[in-house]
């Protein structure tokens, strides 16, 4: 089989009907419960998102990930020659990150046609987007997959995977950041850029996170065995990502 990505040398694919990947956790990690939990936040939101259950392996708590590939479909790796962007305006510097993304899709993608290239950069917003609400300071490009079908000769980025970092600290605006192609953000930097910049795209999951943060997050993190302090901290940053794209959208609106 395949080797899994990242460096826990617990993971390892397992043929189960489906291709499956096995990660198992370290001692007193919480890893696996954070993968599912973002997977379920991220589905409520819309945002396209692994399958992962929670199991046992050799005594240790580990999660499931069904494979995202079919069977004609491979996976390439974002390999790019990045140049690192430093203005003196935030919204600027991840402008010229999103541009280097969107270069790198349509000249390295192999006769790409301009609506899976519209796709792509679509699916990629929302993805980014989704980090922001789940705390998830691990989208580096190794993080970030392109799905090619070559029966079909099509391209496609393939769902949210790797979430085990989400909702890692207890002060995610202060010490946490988002990740766009080889830097990173501060959370709300990001989640200003995407509402004022692609409020178009994201309009679906602005409304889904406003029904998550006023009425399902707290039966959502009730499902899962964490400590009470993370899942009342993981509650208020829901709300405080809600109000921060609320306030954006509506300074968007008075704009226009």
């Amino acid at each position: 089989m395949n080797e899994p990505r990242g460096n826990n040398n617990q993971n390892y694919w397992i043929l189960d009907g489906n291709k499956k990947l096995i990660k198992t956790n370290s001692v007193d990690s919480d890893l696996d419960v954070m993968e599912k939990l973002a997977s379920d936040i991220l589905k409520c939101l819309g945002i396209d998102c692994i399958n992962v259950e929670l199991g046992i392996n050799g005594g240790r708590n580990c999660c499931i990930i069904e494979t995202f590939e079919t069977k004609s479909e491979s996976l390439y790796d974002m390999i790019i020659d990045w140049k690192n962007v430093d203005t003196e305006s935030a919204s600027d510097d991840i402008d010229l990150c999103f541009e280097q993304m969107f270069f790198h899709f349509k000249h390295n993608l192999y006769n790409i046609s301009n609506c899976e290239l519209e796709q792509i950069k679509e699916s990629y917003i929302r993805m980014i987007f989704g980090d922001c609400i789940t705390g998830n300071f691990d989208r580096h490009l190794g993080n970030v997959g392109i799905l090619f079908d070559e029966k079909k000769h099509q391209f496609r980025l393939a769902p949210s995977y790797d979430n085990a970092m989400s909702f890692k600290g207890y002060n995610l605006f202060k010490t946490y950041k988002c990740c766009i192609g080889k830097q990173s953000f501060k959370i709300d930097d990001v989640l200003a850029y995407l509402v004022q910049n692609y409020s178009n795209t994201i309009s679906d999951i602005i409304y889904n996170l406003n029904i998550l943060a006023t009425k399902d997050i707290e039966e959502i993190v009730s499902n899962y065995e964490i400590d009470l302090g993370k899942k009342q901290y993981i509650i208020k940053y829901i709300r405080k990502v809600n109000q921060i794209a609320e306030y954006e959208a509506n300074k968007e609106m008075k704009l226009v």
